[in-house]
Parts: C-alpha cells; structure tokens; sequence
C-alpha cells in the first residue's frame, strides 16, 4: 500500500510533466506557423520601442529591456517566441561584453548568430559574417566618437545588405537614427528628461518611417500596392509618405490620450524569468 504523501508527489510530478510538455508543444508550433517579416513593422511603434530600449539600457533596467527587445522581435518583425528569444540573448550578450571591452572577441560571433537567425528565420539570405562585422564596425565608430554621418554610412552599409537593396535609398534612414544616437550621448553625463526622451522618440519614428518607405520602394515590402480610402490603389512611395507625415500628429496625440508623456514613451514590462547574467551587471551607462 503506498502512503498518500507518495501519491501526491506523483500527481504533482505529472501534472509538471504535462504542463512543461503543453508549453513545449505550444511553443513549437507557434515557431513553426511564425512568419518573420523584416517590412513588417510599424514605424511610430519601432520608434517608441527603440527609444524605451534606448532608455532601458541606459538606466540599467534589465528586465524591461528583455521585455521590450521581445516585443520589437515577436511583436513588430513576427519573430516566433523561440527566435524572438534568442534574438534577444545574443543581442544582449553583444551589447554587454561590447560595453565591457569593445575588443572582446566574444562580441562578434554573438552578432554572427543574430544575423544567422534573421536569415534563416525570413529567408533573406544576405552575408551574415559581413552584417555582424558591419554591426559592429559603426559600435565601435560610435564609441571612438566618430561623426554621426561617417557611421551612419556603417549604419546603412549592414541595413542594406539585410534587407537587400542599394546602400544610397537606406542612408537617409540611418543618418536619422545616427542623429538620435548623437542626441542622446551628447547628454549621457546627465540625467536625460522627458522632453528629451520624447524628442529620442520623434527622430526615431521619423527614421523608421524613412526606411519603410526606402525597401518599400525597392520592391522589398510584403505588398507592392495598399489601398487608399476611396478604395483606389496608391503606389508604395504614397503609402510611406502619409505614415512619414503621420508621426508627428500622432506623437503630439498620443500625449493626450495617455494623460502623461512617459506612458507614450515607454511600457512598463514585467517578466518572471530574464536571463540571469543581465541581473549583476553594475557597469556605469555610457554610449555602445
């Protein structure tokens, strides 16, 4: 005769069991179904997103910074959970062993294994050894304070061969985003305000905008047609042009609708479980 205390046990070992087993296949699916996309994103949504990662990083708020590193990968690009995951890790471990030792040589294959999941994941096949030494080419270019617009040439160098289209439409995109980055570490001494952070938020957008309608018009968007509201079909270059035009309104809005700045800027996002090397790290912020 077992003893009652033993029957629980196994009911609770096989109720694990089955539980980890539903996650694993739920996960499994929704990895196999997952269709990345790398036009598929919202560009106010990728500014805001960019800038409270920006802000994350720099305020040392890890856990945020996974979350919403997630939420751009899964939410924005279509990554499934268990690439958006890994995207995450290997973006992370870069950013960190790169604000360590800008010459630490586990920085660069941790880039290799990002780049190798994006093109495996959308099936753009593109030089991945090539982007992730792009990648971290403009890291470093930023850190020895380089000008913007020498790095955003960097920037535009490893946009183009991911999304495959000619350097010269993607570099006003990555000026922009330069422009964002020298923003923001011309007051890294100092505590950035909301203002600031906002206005972080507004370059951005208008970056992301800038580059949708760059690959859109290079033939690299999921639909080479949208329809106006009258129901009749506008080019591509329209498209973009009434989102580019849309930022701004929207930005100054959103302000309304949310009743406070930060809500606008950032999310707070909770997590039960981030990868365990972000949670020691106490190393003073500073541009990558």
């Amino acid at each position: 005769m077992h003893h009652p205390h033993h029957r629980v046990l196994r009911r609770i070992f096989a109720a694990t069991v089955t539980l980890a087993l539903a996650v694993a296949v739920g996960v499994w699916f929704q990895h196999a179904v997952s269709k990345p996309n790398m036009m598929g994103f919202d560009p106010q949504e990728m500014g805001r997103l960019e800038s409270a990662m920006w802000r994350r990083y720099y305020e040392r708020h890890w856990p945020q910074l996974a979350c919403q590193t997630m939420e751009g990968a899964c939410g924005q690009y279509r990554f499934s959970w268990w690439d958006g995951s890994l995207l995450s890790l290997h973006a992370a471990r870069a950013a960190l062993f790169f604000r360590k030792k800008t010459d630490d040589p586990r920085c660069l294959p941790e880039l290799d294994r990002y780049y190798a999941i994006i093109s495996s994941a959308t099936g753009q096949k593109f030089d991945v050894r090539a982007a992730a030494a792009l990648e971290l080419q403009w890291w470093k270019e930023r850190r020895r304070q380089v000008a913007p617009k020498d790095y955003a040439r960097t920037i535009a160098q490893v946009t183009a061969l991911v999304y495959g289209v000619p350097e010269e439409t993607v570099l006003p995109a990555a000026r922009m985003r330069a422009d964002a980055m020298a923003y923001r570490d011309a007051r890294w001494d100092g505590k950035m305000t909301e203002a600031e952070w906002q206005e972080i938020a507004r370059q951005l957008m208008l970056a992301y905008a800038s580059l949708k309608e760059a690959v859109t018009n290079a033939g690299c968007g999921e639909e080479s047609e949208a329809k106006g509201a009258d129901g009749d079909f506008i080019q591509p270059s329209e498209v973009a042009r009434k989102q580019h035009a849309q930022v701004i309104s929207e930005h100054s809005q959103a302000q309304c609708r949310f009743g406070c700045p930060e809500a606008f800027t950032t999310k707070l996002w909770q997590a039960e479980a981030i990868h365990q090397f972000l949670d020691d790290i106490s190393i003073p912020a500073r541009p990558l």
